[in-house]
């Protein structure tokens, strides 16, 4: 497959419309949307999950796969946050993915554990200006929360798996708690609609 090279000229006119979106887009305190905003202005807003689950961990390495779910709402309701039955304009996904399987000796296993908050954007699609259907397409960020490797004696893996999913839902709350603080600073408009939202 052949995969044809952006002119310098595209390149040029890329930037001409990224700088031109920067002067647009200007707050009146000085902060961009479109430079200032990144993943922190995807997540400030998110108050409910929709936890989902994704287990593959063989040869009895994980005795009890439904409290990595159980767990992990546990812990975001604990901390103020909604938890919903589906994804939704307001409810975010939350991916938890386990796969696993036991070492030698028997003993032991290895347990690969991953949590991601799931963001559905939508992105322009180059040399699409003439498609009927639009120049747009749906594209699922994953915002990574936690990333771990975890072995050891497969009679303390459920605990220890148990551990990441509190982990990794203090590392959502924090994210979240540090986004707010930095973008509802720098863009108020985004705080007041949010909160009115809320009520």
């Amino acid at each position: 497959m052949r995969v044809k090279a952006v002119s310098s000229s595209v390149v040029g006119l890329s930037a001409a419309v990224c700088l031109s979106l920067m002067g647009a887009t200007a707050h009146a305190n000085g902060h961009s949307l479109l430079l200032d905003g990144g993943p922190e202005a995807l997540i400030s807003t998110i108050d409910t999950f929709h936890v989902k689950v994704q287990e593959q961990v063989a040869d009895g390495c994980l005795a009890n796969a439904s409290a990595l779910k159980d767990t992990m709402e546990a812990e975001l309701k604990q901390n103020g946050f909604q938890i919903a039955d589906s994804v939704g304009s307001r409810a975010k996904g939350l991916l938890v993915s386990a796969i696993g399987y036991q070492l030698t000796p028997a003993s032991l296993c290895a347990v690969s554990v991953t949590v991601a908050i799931e963001l559905p954007l939508v992105v322009p699609v180059p040399y699409a200006d003439s498609t009927p259907s639009g120049d747009t397409t749906l594209v699922v960020y994953k915002y990574d929360v936690r990333k771990e490797l975890l072995t050891g004696p497969k009679s303390d893996m459920q605990k220890r798996v148990e551990g990441a999913m509190q982990a990794a839902a203090n590392t959502v709350v924090t994210d979240i708690s540090h986004a707010r603080s930095s973008i509802f600073t720098k863009f108020p408009e985004i705080k007041q609609e949010f909160e009115n939202q809320a009520r």
